[in-house]
């Protein structure tokens, strides 16, 4: 953090007024721990630093569920929902954020789909984007 200030948002005199940088450590604890417990993963008392895990925070870290696929998953989920609306959901977890697919995949996809598939799918099950392929 003192060697390059700029990536963790601080000025360049912040190392130097605080040498250990405990102020800056301990406001990324707590900004994250702000998060987590909105997120219902953790119960977080500021006023004494307190933390605990909820069953939520220990499921999402056992499997290693990012954050926000629990922020998705917290904003998403109704009392009832159809294997589509799951499907739906988890689809547009952080986790599957860097899947793509090719374009000459698409026609075994859409087979896939027709053939295989055990439940309605509102949407189609991937979208190209043909100009990232080039």
């Amino acid at each position: 953090m003192r060697k390059n200030p700029y990536v963790y948002g601080m000025k360049l005199d912040e190392p130097v007024r605080d040498p250990l940088l405990g102020k800056r450590r301990r406001d990324l604890v707590i900004d994250a721990a702000k998060i987590l417990q909105k997120n219902q993963m953790i119960t977080f008392i500021e006023s004494t630093g307190s933390l605990s895990a909820k069953d939520l925070g220990r499921v999402a870290s056992n499997f290693y569920v990012r954050y926000r696929s629990i922020e998705t998953f917290n904003a998403r989920m109704k009392p009832r929902m159809t294997e589509s609306e799951v499907l739906a959901m988890i689809s547009h977890s952080s986790e599957f954020d860097q899947i793509k697919s090719r374009e000459e995949e698409a026609r075994e996809l859409e087979n896939l789909q027709k053939m295989f598939c055990p439940c309605g799918i509102k949407v189609s099950v991937y979208k190209l984007d043909i100009g990232s392929l080039r």
